[in-house]
């Protein structure tokens, strides 16, 4: 679609950044000012660069769209305020944003104006990713300096990069410029559209992103599918076999030639009934008689079978595989790993030097530069072997890979985590010490191990259809360590050694163990499963990760947040839930996946420049022909009355529903969100009871929240006087469960 097709004035050229004609600095003595995004950062590079460089901070973004309406200029405020002022962005012409200089800001664009004066050439030396190359033309539009200005790029921060960087300047990308601008703007005519919905539905301090709307939609889903799973209880039986090289523990696999159910995937979760239904279901009747007839069998090896197999190393880390393995191995929250990245890649104090210990933090390349190769195989070399070595390069399979030109590797491999421990936080160390360990495994050889499996069999005296029976031993060990040299998976747990077991050998089984098991729920998501499922869905850039897990999490009461964390996992709130279903019932296309990678995909096309971002903006808001924009499904929203939801607890898990349905003294339990409560019925006859923090919606069903309301309608409940004080007790309810209080009013005097 044109910009004339949009009815949008063609945006004007962005402001080109001045061209320097010559590389050194003009008549005059002045100085290069470079322009990098933090302090720690300027401090390292001006330890790079002579007496001609002052090296200054812009500490992120000097300009960004008004957070609140007081940050607004004039026009955008009072009763003649455009239509548009809301978001900020001119919607009726080319979808120009109106930016302003924050207050927090305003100090260090003084400063840099202040060095500007004297500087006869500027640098821009922000990160290298779009957003950094936004933050640098929001620097020209600013400061417009008078003086030759050029870019700067470099992925890491070392003297050599940093003097090829010098070598090679070039101009503001304009494309990347409008793909975050496009970016911001998206967000903001999203967000700040849905938002006010949800906040006359269910309160203030709501909010709806893009991205953040979509993570939520992931978690909920996940546990309504727990809230719907029926588990089913299976049998089992293990034992140990004697064979004349030792002992081999085992598990009975199969009953008259029937495979037996053994886990969740043999059983339908809606029903708990068996779904694999060529296999054999054991109940605890029938282990009962079946564990003595195994005893008393005679058993031999039918079968040992060995095969060889080689573990390959996994790429060097991406922004989302770094915040997955940092959870999954050291329990961090994604926002908890990139400030110690942050850290590492700003600079550290190394002996003489300070130097960045690691590559850009934000990236979704697994691609090494040559020279970290050739690094890398030194190092394995020397250390391990020629044979531990296998030089490869890794290619993007990301839906959208771009952004940084490398993966997250060390700037300099022979500073192993052991020279660094003294210099580093405990969390930088960890983390550099998993980063150094993942690049260098990924150039070093296959782990090679053998697997062995190997099958008793024996005939069951008087069993009829559970003849023969089958029990299986498996094991592996490791041949050649390979890449495990440097990283065991698991710590070590890919292990488990088997005696020499020869094929026809009589054995004795000893030992024997019947137990019952249930099959188990999908798991609920962590911070590294959800981050994996939004990189793996084209969700959001991973920069972004940290932020949107924050956003669903950041609220101290776990049911005023949309979601909380019990130990790894990620569980919505009854807040969450609710505003998760109320988008999906009412915008259900603008908080899908498929939509939402439509849109990165679209965004990289920008950045390259193959599409217009006015064009691709006007789309997404106003639509076009049949297909209606955001501006017409708000609109059409606006003028129909959508219900102010709640939640119903059935059998069957919770539901929307409208309050006014059971106001009337009905007997059916209601979930308020916010502060969560739980109610039943109306006026006079109306009993509340709080809701448990941490209690999971899953796990609220309508036996629990009869016994909670049941609960609540007994207390208070006076217990007496108190013997140390002239005040009655009380025992009362409350988030936290029952609680004991001395007085009418708290007064400090409780006891739990």
């Amino acid at each position: 679609m044109s910009d004339a097709e949009a009815g949008k004035k063609p945006r004007a050229r962005r402001s080109p950044a001045r061209k320097s004609t010559a590389r050194s600095r003009a008549a005059g003595g002045g100085k290069t000012l470079v322009i990098v995004e933090s302090g720690a950062k300027a401090e390292t590079i001006a330890g790079f660069l002579g007496d001609g460089y002052d090296v200054q901070a812009c500490f992120g973004h000097i300009r960004d769209l008004p957070r609140r309406a007081a940050e607004r200029p004039d026009a955008l405020k009072g009763p003649g305020r455009p239509h548009w002022a809301e978001f900020s962005v001119n919607v009726d012409e080319g979808f120009e944003p109106v930016y302003i200089v924050p207050k927090e800001s305003k100090e260090h664009v003084t400063k840099l104006k202040r060095a500007l004066k004297s500087a006869d050439r500027v640098l821009l030396a922000t990160d290298e990713d779009r957003e950094g190359e936004s933050i640098g033309w929001h620097l020209l539009e600013v400061l417009k300096p008078k003086v030759p200005c050029e870019r700067i790029v470099f992925h890491e921060i070392t003297p050599a990069a940093i003097e090829q960087a010098l070598r090679e300047p070039r101009q503001i990308d304009e494309h990347l410029v409008d793909a975050q601008e496009s970016r911001r703007i998206l967000d903001r005519l999203y967000g700040y559209s849905l938002s006010p919905l949800l906040w006359r539905k269910l309160g203030q301090g709501m909010s709806a992103g893009r991205v953040q709307s979509v993570a939520l939609r992931f978690l909920v889903e996940r546990e309504r599918e727990r809230m719907a799973f029926r588990a089913a209880e299976y049998w089992g039986v293990e034992a140990d076999f004697a064979v004349a090289a030792g002992s081999a523990p085992a598990k009975l696999t199969s009953l008259g030639g029937r495979a037996l159910a053994s886990g969740t995937a043999d059983f339908d979760p809606a029903t708990g009934e068996l779904s694999a239904t060529r296999k054999r279901w054991l109940k605890q009747d029938d282990v009962k008689s079946l564990v003595p007839a195994l005893e008393a069998a005679d058993w031999r090896v039918a079968s040992v079978e060995k095969r060889q197999a080689r573990r390959r190393p996994q790429p060097p880390f991406t922004t989302s595989t770094m915040q997955q393995a940092a959870s999954n191995r050291m329990g961090f929250a994604a926002r908890r790993t990139m400030a110690a990245a942050q850290g590492l890649y700003q600079g550290k104090d190394v002996g003489s030097e300070r130097v960045g210990l690691i590559t850009y933090m934000r990236t979704d390349s697994v691609t090494l530069a040559e020279q970290a190769l050739g690094q890398a195989g030194d190092y394995i070399r020397g250390r391990w072997g020629a044979d531990h070595h296998d030089r490869r390069q890794y290619t993007s399979k990301s839906r959208n890979a771009q952004e940084a030109h490398e993966a997250i590797r060390p700037t300099d491999f022979s500073r192993t985590p052991e020279s660094l421990r003294a210099m580093l936080d405990d969390d930088e160390w960890r983390l550099y010490d998993l980063i150094w360990r993942r690049a260098l495994a990924s150039q070093m050889a296959p782990a090679q191990v053998e697997q062995t499996t190997a099958v008793f069999e024996a005939a069951l005296p008087d069993s009829g259809a559970d003849s023969p029976a089958q029990m299986t031993a498996t094991g592996q060990i490791v041949i050649f360590d390979g890449w495990y040299a440097v990283l065991p998976p698991g710590g070590n747990g890919e292990q488990s050694l088997l005696p020499e077991i020869r094929e026809s050998e009589q054995a004795a089984i000893s030992d024997v163990e019947a137990a019952g098991r249930e099959t188990q729920p999908p798991a609920r998501y962590t911070e590294a499963s959800l981050v994996r499922k939004l990189e793996e869905d084209g969700l959001g850039r991973p920069s972004t990760y940290a932020s949107v897990l924050e956003t669903l999490t950041r609220q101290r009461a776990s049911q005023n947040s949309y979601a909380f964390k019990r130990g790894q996992t990620l569980i919505p709130s009854f807040l969450g839930i609710a505003v998760a279903d109320l988008l999906t019932e009412h915008f259900g296309d603008l908080v899908n996946a498929e939509f939402t990678a439509e849109m990165e995909d679209q965004l990289d096309q920008i950045a390259q420049g193959n599409l217009d971002r006015v064009a691709h903006l006007g789309e997404f808001y106003f639509g076009t022909g049949a297909a209606s924009g955001l501006k017409y499904r708000i609109d059409e929203k606006q003028g129909n009355s959508i219900p102010f939801w709640v939640l119903k607890v059935a059998e069957d898990g919770l539901h929307l529903a409208e309050p006014d349905e059971a106001e009337d003294g009905g007997t059916e339990i209601r979930v308020r969100t916010g502060r969560a409560y739980l109610r039943r019925g109306a006026g006079d006859e109306a009993r509340t009871a709080p809701l448990p923090d941490d209690l999971a919606p899953a796990d609220l069903t309508a036996g629990t929240a009869a016994e909670l309301l049941d609960r609540a309608t007994q207390l208070p409940r006076d217990l007496g006087r108190h013997p140390d004080y002239d005040d009655r007790v009380f025992l009362l309810n409350g988030r936290f469960g029952p609680f004991v209080q001395v007085g009418e009013t708290p007064r400090g005097k409780k006891a739990a």
